[in-house]
């Protein structure tokens, strides 16, 4: 059941009845009213018949209004301004609608607004350090939602998480993992305060031991601290796929932070805003009542940020040459723009 359609076709039916022949259905527009206290719909058909039959536009509402009051979910029909028609609607009717969208469930017929424009919607993007909390499934259950709503006006639309699978977390989940294996294997060895004390990293030290064991023994420094992060970043990210799929919560793509900075996207980004003149070397004030994770007493490579109406301008490059996750996110939004992604 189209609303407008419905109430539409109520209004021309009481047109044919009064004034036959005088006006097309596509002539008769029904929509919201611009105050919602002045009721659920209206209508200027009186306006246009009355233009053409050249009478008093609120008579002619007033004779529409005594036909139409007789259907069953009409409660009020006020007459306003030079002759608007504006309606009330019993609940019935909504709680009718209600019923009859529940029912059809996906089956529920297409707005069909969007005309195939591509939308990225990016959500949840929990950090790959542990398994989701409360929190993150509630953004998963209003992304996913966004999603089916903009899927159903006809939007072709791309769910994405974005891995923040580089930098310093990182280092730190291996580090925790590499401490629960060795714990495992009868080491004197307790976790850092840095470290992550959740005992999901135990049952994945645990995989480790049983299936990998032979595999570490051989691996050099270098390659066992590569192997040890891929392997706890790619666990970690398999109990946040099951627990979003358990929601029901399926993306289309994985984008790792890794692999833009692998493929050059991050640096070919920091050319891009040098080309723009959107970067400069200087120093930071320490900031007085707020942490800042980029804030360093030497010199960094700052992003103007001040110029698009931030309170100050973000490092992109701290002073060891390292990238901050801030530039990584501008590289990953150029990206999502080169993808041909105009809407986000």
């Amino acid at each position: 059941m189209n609303i407008f359609l419905y109430f539409k076709s109520l209004i021309y039916t009481a047109v044919e009845n009064t004034y036959p022949k005088i006006l097309s259905d596509n002539e008769i527009k029904v929509e919201y009213p611009k105050n919602e206290d002045y009721g659920d719909l209206s209508s200027n058909v009186s306006i246009i018949i009355a233009k053409k039959k050249k009478l008093n536009p609120r008579d002619v509402a007033k004779e529409l209004s005594s036909i139409l009051l007789a259907n069953e979910y009409i409660s009020e029909i006020s007459i306003e301004g030079a002759g608007f028609l504006n309606f009330k609607i019993k609940p019935y009717f909504w709680h009718k609608f209600l019923k009859k969208l529940v029912n059809l469930g996906h089956n529920y017929p297409k707005i069909d607004i969007g005309n195939g424009e591509k939308i990225n919607v990016e959500f949840v993007s929990a950090n790959p350090t542990g398994p989701l909390h409360l929190g993150h499934a509630k953004g998963a259950v209003f992304g996913d939602v966004i999603s089916n709503l903009l899927s159903k006006c006809g939007y072709n639309v791309i769910r994405e998480f974005y891995i923040n699978d580089a930098g310093n977390q990182i280092k730190t989940l291996t580090k925790s993992l590499e401490i629960r294996y060795k714990q495992l294997l009868g080491e004197k060895i307790e976790l850092d305060k840095d470290c992550y004390p959740g005992e999901y990293l135990i049952d994945i030290a645990t995989i480790l031991k049983d299936e990998f064991k032979n595999k570490l023994d051989t691996l050099t420094n270098n390659d066992r601290e590569e192997f040890l992060k891929n392997f706890a970043v790619e666990r970690i990210l398999k109990i946040i796929k099951d627990d979003l799929s358990k929601l029901g919560v399926i993306h289309d793509y994985f984008i790792s932070e890794k692999k833009l900075i692998e493929q050059n996207k991050v640096e070919s980004c920091i050319y891009f805003l040098k080309e723009k003149n959107l970067l400069y070397k200087g120093i930071l004030d320490k900031p007085k009542s707020e942490e800042n994770n980029y804030w360093e007493s030497k010199e960094q490579i700052l992003f103007k940020s001040t110029k698009f109406g931030d309170d100050i301008d973000r490092a992109v490059i701290k002073s060891n040459g390292e990238y901050t996750y801030f530039v990584s996110d501008i590289a990953y939004h150029l990206d999502k723009i080169k993808r041909g992604f105009n809407n986000m």
